[in-house]
C-alpha cells in the first residue's frame, strides 16, 4: 500500500509539486516570469523538497526541513517528557506519599478538623511546589553542559519511505522508521522519540506554514503506524 495516503500529506505534496514544476519551467524559459514569480517567491532559495517521483516508485525524500535547536526547545522537551515519565511519576509519587504521611502524623491531636485540614492542604501545596521546583531545576542542570553543543546546533531532517536521515555539523545518521518509540506533538514542537528518554525536537518555526507542519507530522504518524 502506498504510504502517501493522508490528506494533509497529499495536499502538501501537490502544492510543492506545482511549485517545483513551475520553477523548473521558469528555468527553461517555458513559463513567463510574472506567472512563476509568486511560486518562486514563496519557495525561496531553499531547495528543500527534491521528491521527483517516478512511475511505480515512492520518492527517495518526501520532505526535508532545517532548524536550529535552542535552549528553550530542549526545556520544552524536558517539561513535556519528565512529568509523563513512568520512572519520574513513580519516584515522585512515592516521595510525595511519604511526606504527606509524615505531615499527617505531625498534625496536632487537639486541633480541630477544619484547622488541621487547612494546615495539611497548605503543607501539601508547599511540598508539591518544591517537587516541581526540583524537577525544573534538574531539567535545567541537565542542559547546562558543554556536551549539549551537539544538540543546540543546526539540524536537518529528511523524511523518506523507509526511514529518515538526521544531520548536524557533528554527525549524520540514517534511521529506520521502526526505531521510533513514540511520536508526540504540542502547539510548538514535534517530538520524535528514538529511545525512552531521547527524541528529535522539531520546533514549529522550522515550517513555513500550517500545511507544512501538518504534512510533516501526518507523514511521521503514518510511517510509525506501519512498523
Amino acid at each position: 500500500m502506498h504510504s502517501l495516503r493522508w490528506p494533509k500529506v497529499l495536499e502538501y505534496l501537490e502544492r510543492e509539486s506545482q511549485a517545483a514544476s513551475l520553477r523548473q519551467d521558469w528555468r527553461t524559459h517555458s513559463v513567463a516570469e510574472d506567472v512563476v514569480k509568486p511560486f518562486r517567491d514563496y519557495w525561496g532559495d531553499r531547495d528543500l523538497f527534491p521528491y521527483y517521483q517516478q512511475p511505480g516508485r515512492s520518492p527517495a525524500v518526501v520532505m526535508k526541513i532545517q532548524y536550529k535547536n535552542t535552549f528553550r526547545d530542549i526545556l520544552a522537551f524536558c517539561l513535556y517528557h519528565y512529568p509523563r515519565s513512568p520512572f519520574v511519576i513513580v519516584s515522585y509519587g512515592i516521595g510525595f506519599a511519604l511526606i504527606s504521611f509524615t505531615i499527617f502524623r505531625a498534625l496536632p491531636k487537639d486541633g480541630t478538623p477544619v484547622t488541621n485540614g487547612i494546615v495539611f492542604v497548605g503543607m501539601e501545596l508547599v511540598v508539591f511546589s518544591m517537587f516541581v521546583a526540583v524537577l525544573a531545576l534538574s531539567a535545567l542542570l541537565s542542559m547546562i553542559s558543554r556536551k549539549n553543543k551537539t544538540v543546540l546546533t543546526e539540524h536537518t531532517i529528511a523524511l523518506g519511505e523507509e526511514g529518515f536521515i538526521t544531520e548536524t555539523p557533528y554527525s549524520k545518521t540514517e534511521q529506520k522508521w521502526k526505531i521510533v518509540q513514540k511520536l508526540a506533538r504540542t502547539r510548538k514542537h514535534i517530538f520524535i522519540y528514538v529511545a525512552q528518554h531521547m527524541a528529535h525536537v522539531v520546533p514549529r518555526r522550522a515550517f513555513r506554514d500550517d500545511l507544512e507542519w501538518e504534512g510533516f507530522y501526518d507523514y511521521c504518524w503514518g510511517k510509525t503506524r506501519e512498523k
